[in-house]
């Protein structure tokens, strides 16, 4: 694994890579904290987005321990993707999109399910793991009436005892 991260840094610095690594859960909360600290920082009035992309990079290798081996523009088009991810799945969930309709929530399709959607809708929305999701609504927003922070499995063992019988028909 050190030998892995060696020859990022390597092909990095020589300017051979053509991609940067992988993102992983951890990386993309780092970057989600990141984004939304800079959000939480009042900007002047019609600030550029490069200059918020360039913030929101600086604060992503701070939160990182300093750096990163993801470049800046991969990480401003990361950030800018999640956006796209996080509507894709409330949509999905919605049941407004190709093959949503009597599907599950999105986090209780198989990988298989979930590629077969997002090809079928020309999308890709990496890396939305329910707690990408869950850190996206705190920045982006989101109503937790249609999507739940813990993902509860729709069966009638997880209803509640407390809501009137009418409001669990179909």
């Amino acid at each position: 694994m050190a030998k892995k991260a060696k020859k990022q840094q390597e092909n990095q610095q020589d300017g051979s890579r053509r991609r940067g690594p992988n993102w992983t859960i951890s990386e993309t909360l780092k970057l989600i904290q990141a984004w939304r600290m800079e959000l939480d920082i009042p900007a002047e009035k019609r600030e550029p987005a490069a200059l918020l992309n360039a913030r929101i990079y600086e604060r992503f290798k701070a939160v990182c321990g300093g750096s990163t081996l993801h470049s800046e523009k991969g990480v401003i088009d990361k950030n800018n993707n999640l956006p796209i991810a996080f509507k894709f799945i409330v949509s999905f969930n919605n049941n407004r999109i190709v093959g949503s309709t009597g599907q599950p929530n999105w986090f209780e399709l198989s990988q298989e399910q979930k590629k077969a959607i997002k090809a079928a809708n020309k999308t890709d929305a990496r890396n939305a793991d329910i707690s990408i999701f869950n850190a996206l609504k705190s920045v982006l927003g989101g109503d937790d009436s249609v999507e739940p922070s813990v993902l509860m499995s729709s069966t009638s063992i997880f209803e509640r005892d407390d809501i009137s019988p009418s409001l669990h028909s179909s």
